[in-house]
C-alpha cells in the first residue's frame, strides 16, 4: 500500500480518502489561529473586524468619456427653441429622438453592442452630462414635435407612432409613408401607434362607428372637419363638445375619434385638478380627451380657450430648483358629457357642439365586437381621411371667406374640405353657423342673470317705451332680484353680491348684444362714473334686434 504523501490520505485505488491526514489537521489548526474570532451573526454579529470577500462580477472600467468616444460618431446632438436638449439616435436601422436624460439605456446597448463590459452608473451619467453639455452649448435647434407637424412649404407629417418611426407625409398630390422625415418628431409614454394607412377605403365606414343623427348631416360635416384640422399643428382647433343622454356611445364616439388621429395609452380621462396639470397632459398628448363632465368651471374654461387656440405656459419641473418645464402650442380637445358643457361665451365661440340620439336596446353592441370591427377597418378609414386631406389641401390656398368667424382656420379648412369633397357650395359654412348659433342660444339660457336682464329691458320698453337704462350694481341686482324667483336665485351663475354683476355682464356681452341690449363699454371698467358721481351700468336697448 501507498504511504502517506504530503499529510494527504490516498485509498487503495490512488483516490484521494475523504479523511484528512493528522498533519492536514495540525495545518488548519495553526492557519486558524491567525484568523479572528468568528461570531453567530445571529447573536449580533456586526461583521466589524473581519475581512470581507467582494463577491459579482469585475467592476466595469469603462469611464464616460470611453462611452461618449464609442458613440460620437452615431448620435446627433441637438436642442430645442427652450434649450432643452435632445439627441438623434440609430435604433434598429432607423432613427430615433430622445430627450438626452433618456439615453442610459442606449449607451449601455450599445457597449454591450461593441462587446464592451457594462458600463457603471457613473460613467452613464457622465457620459449624458457630457451630451448634455454639448447639445445646449451647440449650433443644432430644431423645434420637437407631438404627433403632427408643417413644414414650411405647407406639407403635413403625422407620426405614426410605430416601432420604426414611420411618418405619413400628406401634400396636395396625396400621401405617402417615410422614414426619414425632416422633422424632429418625439413621443411621451402615453403615445400609443396608430396604423399603417392603406388606400382605397371609404368614409362612409366611419360613420358606421359614430352614433350620429342619421337625419343630421351637419353634425357628419363638422365631426369630419374637425378630425382633418386635428392633423394640422396650429391655425386654432374648435373644442368638440359631446353631449347626449346616457346610452348615446359619447364614450365611444371620443374613443373612435382619438384611435384615428392620436392613439394612446390613456384614451380619456378626467378633467385635471388645476392650470398645471392641464399643461403637464398638454405636453405628453396631443388630442386631449376629458370623460363624462358635468360641469366646467370658469377658471377651466378659460384654460381650454388658451389650449384650444394657442398659448404659453412655464413651470417649474418637479424636484428641481431652476429648470423650468414650457408649452408652447395648441391641441385639439375632445370634451363629453350628459348635458351641455358650455356656459360661457368665450368657450361657445371656440367650441362644435354634438348632441348624440339614445340607442335602441335592439341596436346596442358588444364594446369587444365593435373594437373588433373597428381595428379591421381603422387602416381603411385613416387612408380614407388622408385622402380628404390632401383634396383639402389641394383647394385651401384658394379659400377666402367673405366674413371672419373667431375660428377663421377652421371654417377656412371646412369650405376646403366641402369642395375636395364635391358637396354643395355653403355646405360646410351653414352647418357651422348653425352650430353656433345653437350654442349662443343654450349659452345665454343657462345664465339666468342674462336671461333676467334682457327679459326686464324688454318689458319696460314694452311698459314705459325706455331704451336707455342705468343702474349701481346693487340697484341692477335687486332689481332682478325682484323679478325671478327664489329657486332661480339660488342657481350657482346667479351673483350673489354686487360686486359680481359687472363681471357676469361682461362675459354675456356679446350675448346680450345680439338680442338687441348693448352695455356701455364706457361704465364696464367700473372706473368712470356717470354725471352724478356713480359708477354705474349702463345699456341701451333696440327693440328690433332679436
Amino acid at each position: 500500500m501507498a504511504g502517506h504523501q504530503s499529510g494527504q490520505s490516498s485509498q487503495a485505488d490512488g483516490t484521494p480518502s475523504s479523511l484528512p491526514g493528522k498533519q492536514q489537521v495540525r495545518n488548519a489548526l495553526e492557519d486558524a489561529k491567525e484568523l479572528p474570532p468568528v461570531t453567530d451573526s445571529k447573536a449580533g454579529d456586526t461583521g466589524k473586524g473581519r475581512a470581507k470577500k467582494k463577491r459579482g462580477r469585475p467592476r466595469s472600467r469603462m469611464r464616460g468619456e470611453d462611452l461618449v468616444t464609442m458613440v460620437s460618431g452615431e448620435i446627433e446632438l441637438w436642442k430645442t427653441p427652450d434649450n432643452q436638449a435632445f439627441a438623434t439616435i440609430p435604433v434598429n436601422g432607423h432613427l430615433e429622438n430622445s430627450p438626452v436624460s433618456q439615453l442610459g439605456d442606449w449607451l449601455i446597448k450599445r457597449a454591450i453592442d461593441y462587446g464592451k463590459p457594462v458600463p457603471g452608473s457613473q460613467a452613464v451619467n457622465d457620459a449624458l452630462a457630457t451630451f448634455k453639455a454639448k447639445a445646449r452649448y451647440g449650433s443644432l435647434v430644431f423645434p420637437v414635435h407631438l404627433r403632427v407637424a408643417e413644414g414650411p412649404d405647407g406639407t403635413l407629417y403625422i407620426d405614426l407612432g410605430n416601432a420604426d418611426w414611420e411618418v405619413v407625409k400628406v401634400t396636395p398630390e396625396g400621401w405617402s409613408i417615410i422614414t426619414d422625415p425632416p422633422i424632429k418628431f418625439a413621443r411621451s409614454n402615453r403615445s400609443a401607434p396608430l396604423p399603417r394607412p392603406m388606400p382605397n377605403g371609404k368614409l362612409s365606414d366611419l360613420r358606421s362607428f359614430l352614433n350620429l343623427p342619421d337625419d343630421n348631416d351637419e353634425s357628419w360635416c363638422l365631426t369630419l372637419a374637425w378630425l382633418l384640422m386635428a392633423m394640422r399643428p396650429s391655425g386654432g382647433h374648435p373644442i368638440l363638445m359631446v353631449s347626449g343622454e346616457q346610452g348615446s356611445a359619447k364614450t365611444t364616439f371620443t374613443r373612435v375619434l382619438r384611435r384615428i388621429v392620436d392613439d394612446s395609452r390613456v384614451m380619456v380621462s378626467s378633467m385635471p385638478a388645476n392650470e398645471r396639470d392641464f399643461f403637464v397632459a398638454a405636453i405628453n398628448t396631443w388630442v386631449m380627451a376629458f370623460d363624462n363632465l358635468s360641469f366646467i368651471s370658469a377658471a377651466d374654461s378659460d384654460t381650454l380657450c388658451k389650449i384650444a387656440t394657442g398659448t404659453g405656459y412655464g413651470t417649474r419641473r418637479l424636484h428641481t430648483d431652476d429648470e423650468e418645464m414650457i408649452f408652447e402650442g395648441e391641441r385639439p380637445v375632445i370634451l363629453n358629457g350628459i348635458t351641455e358643457l358650455s356656459h360661457r361665451p368665450d368657450l361657445t365661440d371656440r367650441s362644435i357642439n354634438l348632441d348624440l340620439p339614445s340607442i335602441p336596446p335592439d341596436k346596442r353592441e358588444g364594446e369587444k365586437a365593435a373594437k373588433a370591427r373597428f381595428d379591421a377597418e381603422r387602416p381603411y378609414i385613416f387612408g380614407a381621411l388622408l385622402d380628404v386631406l390632401s383634396g383639402t389641401l389641394a383647394h385651401l390656398d384658394d379659400v377666402e371667406l367673405q366674413e371672419s368667424p373667431r375660428m377663421y382656420d377652421f371654417a377656412q379648412l371646412g369650405v376646403a374640405m366641402e369642395q375636395a369633397l364635391g358637396w354643395e357650395e355653403g355646405t360646410f359654412l351653414t352647418a357651422y353657423q348653425n352650430n353656433i348659433l345653437r350654442a349662443e342660444q343654450a349659452t345665454f339660457e343657462n345664465n339666468p342673470f342674462a336671461v333676467a336682464l334682457l327679459d326686464y329691458v324688454a318689458k319696460e320698453y314694452e311698459r314705459k317705451g325706455d331704451t336707455y337704462f342705468s343702474f349701481t350694481p346693487e340697484e341692477l341686482l335687486e332689481t332682478l332680484d325682484r323679478s325671478v324667483d327664489e329657486a332661480t336665485r339660488k342657481i350657482k351663475a346667479w351673483p350673489k353680491a354686487a360686486n359680481k354683476v359687472r363681471g357676469n355682464i361682461k362675459r354675456t356681452q356679446t350675448l346680450l348684444r345680439s338680442r338687441g341690449v348693448d352695455p356701455d363699454q364706457r361704465y364696464l371698467d367700473g372706473k368712470h362714473k356717470d354725471e352724478h358721481g356713480n359708477r354705474c351700468i349702463a345699456f341701451t336697448y333696440n327693440p328690433n334686434i332679436t
